[in-house]
């Protein structure tokens, strides 16, 4: 038989069948993870597969269909090797469609003080420090606003008020994640509950009501994810990228506070998500 046979297959079923059947399918294609990284269909039909697989997302809804997508995309991400160009962001752009939505205003009838330094237990909780810490998915999606003098200072009082804060807080090891976002299991994937393994935490969007941050800042989960957010961040701007623009550079004042943060939510993430290293 040629070895095309099983990409040409796959390519006409994702293409014909239903949604819930192409589930189906692609359970089997998952579990045959090792059979495509084999040399004979890999060097052939590895983009004949990457094609099948971008044509099925195309078809599907990220918002109706959020654990599929992911499904494939994990897939994909654990068939090529990491150096595979189809993967790589080889421009240096940046996704800065993805917005996170937040309050603007204080809820009625609750204070807006003042957070103070430390972000303590008390500044946690008011409305001051509720939009710095929603303010800074801004700078995840955007790193290029730290290039910007204004901006750039009020993400080190962001960085240093949301270490604090996690520092002063305690920790809910029990928790479920729920705090962090909204389950993206539901809708037209809810079918693919038995395809998730049990105790994952899947979340679309992070929820953003001002009530809930007490609480999300208690999640070990939450801590976890906002904390390789910003390590990422200051992961970028002290790496060399032939992309950055002449006045795309930090002094040395920036660079040593730079790496200061990062020592500190190294030490966190140590903690389980806390201020407190092991």
């Amino acid at each position: 038989a040629s070895v095309a046979l099983p990409f040409a297959l796959l390519h006409d079923l994702f293409d014909a069948l239903p949604i819930d059947s192409c589930k189906r399918v692609f359970r089997f294609v998952e579990g045959e993870i090792e059979s495509w990284r084999s040399p004979p269909l890999f060097d052939w039909g590895k983009n004949s597969l990457l094609l099948a697989c971008n044509e099925l997302l195309r078809r599907l809804s990220k918002s109706l269909n959020p654990v599929f997508c992911g499904r494939i995309r994990t897939f994909l991400s654990n068939l090529f090797p990491l150096g595979e160009r189809s993967g790589l962001n080889l421009t240096g752009n940046f996704n800065v469609d993805n917005v996170t939505a937040f309050d603007e205003e204080p809820l009625a009838g609750e204070g807006g003080g003042g957070g103070g330094e430390n972000g303590g237990e008390g500044g946690a909780g008011d409305f001051v420090f509720y939009r710095q810490f929603w303010t800074l998915q801004r700078y995840f999606r955007n790193p290029r606003l730290c290039y910007e003098a204004e901006r750039w200072h009020a993400f080190q009082t962001y960085v240093d008020d949301l270490l604090s804060a996690l520092a002063s807080r305690r920790v809910d090891a029990e928790g479920s994640g729920g705090g962090s976002g909204g389950s993206g299991g539901g809708g037209n994937d809810a079918g693919d509950a038995a395809a998730v393994p049990a105790g994952n935490d899947y979340f679309a969007k992070y929820l953003t009501s001002q009530r809930l941050l007490t609480l999300q800042l208690e999640d070990l989960t939450f801590r976890r994810q906002v904390l390789t957010q910003l390590l990422v961040l200051l992961h970028y701007l002290t790496t060399p990228s032939k992309f950055r623009g002449a006045t795309e550079v930090l002094d040395d004042a920036a660079l040593e506070w730079v790496a200061a943060a990062q020592r500190r939510v190294y030490e966190a993430l140590e903690g389980g998500g806390s201020g407190e290293g092991k």
